[in-house]
């Protein structure tokens, strides 16, 4: 492995590991920073498109958490196996299963 591939792949694993620590620590806006401009964040039900757009919408998840009894307040963000196909210094690919939990236990998962 050469030393570009190398630092393309830490690159992504630290971009991960940051996007967890964000949404964990409810800090939208720095999570929101990980996207590109013109960057999609997509649930199952919404599709989010532009940094501002992606911001204010997990401002309102972070919001709906908070208030809810069921989920205690808070998240943890769990992601394992993850696989990165790196073609080249510009484009990579990753894949991953994740689990989050919340006050009353699991809450989404994929």
């Amino acid at each position: 492995m050469e030393d570009w591939e190398l630092a393309v792949r830490l690159g992504v694993q630290d971009t991960i590991g940051r996007y967890v620590r964000f949404a964990d620590g409810g800090r939208s806006e720095a999570l929101a920073a990980l996207f590109a401009v013109d960057g999609v964040l997509a649930t199952d039900t919404d599709e989010l498109r532009g940094r501002v757009a992606i911001a204010e919408y997990l401002e309102g998840v972070r919001g709906d958490l908070a208030t809810s009894a069921v989920g205690g307040g808070r998240i943890r963000h769990h992601v394992s196996s993850l696989r990165l196909v790196v073609d080249h210094r510009e484009e990579a690919q990753a894949t991953s299963y994740f689990l989050a939990m919340t006050g009353s236990g699991l809450d989404p998962w994929g």
